[in-house]
């Protein structure tokens, strides 16, 4: 009877030593091609809800039938698998190709974040209400011209400037003229944005909530309140400035900005807030390449954007 109970402890203890991962370190097996599970449990509707999505989110509309069963046909021929996803994405990005209502996928990406970002900084304006600011300030500018108020004059030619600023950024960044940061920059730097944020308090605490997304601290505020209410000498993130203008210019062109960018990317696309690894390994590369589109890339392929959660 002992012997039995011995041999079937030997045997519990080497089942037990398997499970918690005791072996012969000289001896380590390597299993060859040992991939993620297929999807092929995946239901179709799973699948066309992604597509849906996508075409929401990229292009800021519904596929239409015929796009939405080849988008679908072909993610699934293709096994759902990461390299196919990719290769959907970047045609929305990036396609140039004449499309009926679109003009193509490229011009509608690019508008598409072009008016998420207005909805961000200016309350979504519409390119007709700048166009409507932009008449009101040149009107101005030729009263002030034809009464020889040469401060007046300077004063609505920047305006009319930093409002047409605006309204081509969307081209500028479509070209890869501008970055993110410079159109977060123009998008700041408006006389529309003053009004929604009067002020310098509000001003200060808005633009930071805005590009940061996050409040100033109590020494970020008190070091550029004077450069921005009285043009007078202050600092930002220990760089200098003099004037509203140099203000932005630190805040949107801050390595803070780079990062706020990737969470506002992860938070807009999977509502919630970007966890510490995946700031990190984003902004290594964007830091260097300013690729938004590779940014956005990366959170849209994954399986959590997409519901192929196991």
């Amino acid at each position: 009877m002992k012997s039995v109970f011995r041999a079937g402890a030997i045997f519990c203890l080497s089942v037990f030593c398997l499970l918690i991962g005791c072996k012969d370190e000289s001896k380590l097996i390597v299993i060859e091609d040992n991939n993620p599970p297929p999807y092929d449990g995946i239901p179709t509707i799973l699948v066309e809800n992604y597509v849906n999505r996508l075409y929401i989110d990229v292009l800021g509309r519904e596929p239409t039938d015929v796009e939405m069963q080849a988008e679908t046909e072909m993610l699934k021929s293709a096994g759902l698998q990461q390299n196919a996803r990719y290769s959907l994405i970047h045609k929305l990005q990036n396609d140039k190709g004449y499309r009926e209502g679109d003009s193509s996928f490229f011009i509608a990406y690019h508008h598409r974040l072009y008016e998420l970002w207005k909805g961000v900084f200016i309350e979504g304006a519409s390119n007709e209400d700048l166009e409507q600011e932009i008449g009101i300030a040149e009107y101005a500018l030729l009263l002030d011209s034809l009464s020889g108020n040469i401060q007046g004059v300077e004063i609505n030619r920047s305006i009319v400037k930093k409002y047409k600023a605006i309204i081509v950024s969307e081209i500028d960044f479509r070209e890869g003229r501008i970055g993110v940061p410079q159109v977060y920059e123009r998008m700041l730097n408006n006389s529309l944005y003053d009004k929604i944020n009067m002020n310098t308090f509000n001003f200060i605490r808005a633009s930071f909530q805005d590009v940061m997304r996050r409040y100033p601290t109590e020494a970020e505020y008190n070091n550029c309140y004077n450069p921005i209410e009285y043009n007078t000498s202050g600092s930002l993130f220990g760089i200098s400035c003099t004037n509203k203008d140099e203000y932005i210019a630190i805040l949107t062109g801050s390595r803070e900005c780079e990062e706020s960018i990737i969470r506002w990317t992860y938070s807009s696309l999977l509502a919630r807030e970007a966890k510490t690894a995946e700031v990190y390994k984003a902004i290594q590369d964007f830091h260097t390449t300013k690729n938004y589109q590779k940014v956005q890339a990366d959170v849209l392929v994954t399986d959590e954007y997409a519901g192929f959660l196991f």
